[in-house]
């Protein structure tokens, strides 16, 4: 008797957990009179209807509920997992759409107004370079300079601009095969700059290529404004390094209080940011900055 009463407890909560209602009730109902009639049959409670009802219950009606409100609790269950996560991706898509609109209208306001200013002031340098007499000065070298500023910052603009109509992450930033262009944008406003490479040269990666360029970018900048001989970029390829150095005459000796300063703190964040170093130091009027960056070795 003990082994029956297992059974039927078995299959009561399968009947239950597993079946669908119509199923289910026939199960009980077809369990119900087996446990009855089995004590009926059994002689050891068949003149006691108490005991009968009372066994009836705990062999086929209990565990089939319990098996019932499993499936149901867990049903439950499965449908709250289920608007949660419908609601996060609601609530991420909303996100979504919301940074894309915020991007679209930031773009479209470096469009209208900086991107227009920016051209305008390359314009009016490019006239009035234009207007002077021929030979060299300070003013055409200086407006030359202008000129070559703006068409970088419109450059620059335009990188910004596409990546922030970019719908991923994939927006072109400029990088190491992008400083020969950067190097006749100096050359033009009339600074010589020379670049060596050294090394076998390997893929970096993409956001070191970036920094790589962005700090170039900087110490060219601070040398255009505040140099006035011949600059020297040499990129070294090392087995765990890359090493970028700027050397360039200042013309006199630099003070603590020049902008190359402001340059160089700029310069040290982003090397900071990919675990690298940097030195500078200044000899007579020549001023040099080198910025090495880690690699892993293949």
């Amino acid at each position: 008797m003990v082994g029956n009463n297992a059974g039927i407890l078995v299959a009561g909560y399968r009947a239950g957990a597993w079946l669908r209602v119509g199923p289910a009730v026939v199960a009980l109902a077809a369990m119900l009179a087996g446990v009855g009639a089995g004590e009926l049959l059994g002689g050891g409670r068949g003149s006691n209807p108490a005991l009968i009802a009372i066994s009836m219950a705990v062999s086929a009606v209990l565990p089939w509920l319990v098996g019932r409100y499993t499936t149901a609790r867990g049903a439950y269950i499965a449908d709250l997992e289920r608007e949660a996560e419908e609601r996060r991706r609601h609530e991420a898509e909303a996100v979504r759409r919301a940074v894309l609109e915020e991007r679209e209208t930031i773009a479209r306001d470096l469009h209208d107004v900086i991107s227009h200013h920016v051209s305008a002031i390359g314009v009016h340098a490019g006239a009035a370079r234009l207007g002077l007499a021929e030979g060299d000065s300070p003013v055409r070298t200086s407006l030359g300079a202008v000129e070559s500023a703006s068409r970088s910052a419109m450059a620059d603009l335009r990188r910004l601009l596409d990546l922030l109509h970019a719908r991923g992450d994939e927006a072109a930033q400029p990088g190491l095969d992008n400083l020969d262009e950067l190097l006749d944008t100096v050359r033009a406003a009339g600074l010589p700059v020379r670049l060596t490479v050294h090394g076998d040269v390997r893929e970096v990666p993409g956001s070191l290529d970036v920094a790589l360029y962005r700090i170039a970018q900087e110490a060219l900048t601070n040398a255009l404004r505040h140099g006035t001989g011949p600059v020297e970029l040499e990129l070294d390829h090392r087995r765990t390094e890359i090493v970028l150095t700027v050397t360039n005459e200042t013309g006199r000796p630099a003070t603590p209080r020049d902008g190359a300063h402001r340059g160089l703190a700029g310069i040290r964040q982003r090397v900071t940011l990919f675990g690298g170093e940097v030195t500078y130091g200044q000899k007579d009027t020549t001023w040099q900055v080198k910025a090495g960056f880690p690699l892993e070795v293949a």
